[in-house]
C-alpha cells in the first residue's frame, strides 16, 4: 500500500507502453516501409488508415471497460511521428481518466480527482493492456512479439500557500534538496525578479533511465514549482499483461521512492490519508 496524502501536487500521471519499431505516419492510402533512423534503429513508414482496424478493434476493448467515449486526436490524414497518440477513450462523467493509442503506443493517463492512488489506478492499466493484446489479432502485417519500452511519467506542480511564493532557487535548495550556487560573474548580472533555473538530469539505469525536470512554470493554468519525473525501461517485454504490470510496479516503486524522499518537508501540509 502507498502513501495516499489528501493535497497531492500531481497535475498528470502516464502509464505508457511502446510495442513493434517506430512507426511514422503518412496520412490516408495503404503500405509501409522500413528504414534505419538517426539512432541506428528501425524507423517504420506507414500510412495511418491501415491502421484504422486496429484501433477500430481496440474501441470494442475500450467499449467493454466503460470507456464509451471516442475521440479522434489526429486528423484522418494527418501526417504522425512515431509514437504519436491517434486515438482517445473516455467514461462518461468521469474526470481525467483516458485511454490513447497510436502508432506503436499506448497510455493510460489519470489525474486528480478521478486518480487517488497508484492502487487504484493500477487495475485500469492492467485492463487496458489485456485489451491492447487481444487487438493485435487486427495489427495490420505481423503483430508485436513483445512489447519494447515502459515510461511511468509524474507531473507535479508545487503552488501551495507555504511554497508559491517562494524564490525557485529557494524551492529547489530549501525542499527539493537541490542547491544551486551560481558563480560570482553570473550572481552579479541577477536584477529584479527571481532566477527562473530549468533542470534536466537523465540518470542511466541498468534497464534504461530515469528523467527528472524541475522548474517554473504553468501547468493547467496554475503557476507554480514543476517537478517532472519519468521512469523508463527497455527490452524485450513478453506480451502479457502481467510482465507489463510488473514493469510498471518496479518503476512506480522508484518514482514513490523519489518523490516520498525528495518532498519530506511537504508531507505535512499535503496530509497524509492513509500508508
Amino acid at each position: 500500500m502507498t502513501t495516499v496524502f489528501k493535497h497531492p501536487p500531481l497535475v498528470e500521471l502516464i502509464a505508457e507502453v511502446r510495442f513493434g519499431p517506430p512507426l511514422m505516419g503518412l496520412g490516408s492510402g495503404g503500405g509501409q516501409a522500413i528504414v534505419q533512423g538517426a539512432d541506428g534503429q528501425p524507423m517504420q513508414f506507414a500510412f495511418v488508415a491501415s491502421y484504422e482496424s486496429f484501433f477500430m478493434r481496440f474501441a470494442v476493448e475500450a467499449h467493454r471497460l466503460g470507456f464509451t467515449i471516442q475521440e479522434r486526436v489526429l486528423p484522418p490524414n494527418a501526417v504522425v511521428v512515431p509514437y504519436q497518440t491517434v486515438w482517445r477513450w473516455k467514461k462518461p462523467e468521469i474526470e481525467n481518466l483516458y485511454l490513447q493509442l497510436g502508432m506503436g503506443v499506448f497510455t493510460v493517463n489519470g489525474a486528480p480527482p478521478t486518480y487517488e492512488s497508484w492502487d487504484t489506478f493500477l487495475p485500469t492499466v492492467e485492463e487496458g493492456v489485456k485489451g491492447l493484446i487481444a487487438s493485435f489479432e487486427s495489427f495490420p502485417g505481423e503483430a508485436p512479439k513483445c512489447f519494447s519500452q515502459t515510461h511511468l511519467r509524474y507531473i507535479d506542480l508545487f503552488n501551495s500557500e507555504r511554497v508559491k511564493d517562494m524564490a525557485p532557487l529557494d524551492f529547489l535548495g530549501n525542499v527539493m534538496g537541490l542547491r544551486i550556487q551560481l558563480p560570482e560573474v553570473v550572481d552579479k548580472l541577477v536584477g529584479h525578479g527571481a532566477v527562473k533555473p530549468h533542470l534536466n538530469f537523465q540518470i542511466p539505469t541498468e534497464d534504461g533511465h530515469i528523467l527528472l525536470t524541475f522548474g517554473d512554470g504553468v501547468v493547467g493554468g496554475r503557476r507554480g514549482h514543476i517537478f517532472d519525473s519519468t521512469v523508463t525501461r527497455n527490452g524485450e517485454i513478453p506480451l502479457t499483461h502481467e510482465a507489463v504490470v510488473k514493469c510498471f510496479g518496479e518503476s512506480h516503486k522508484v518514482t514513490n521512492d523519489l518523490f516520498m524522499s525528495m518532498t519530506k518537508p511537504l508531507h505535512d501540509e499535503m496530509e497524509v490519508v492513509h500508508d
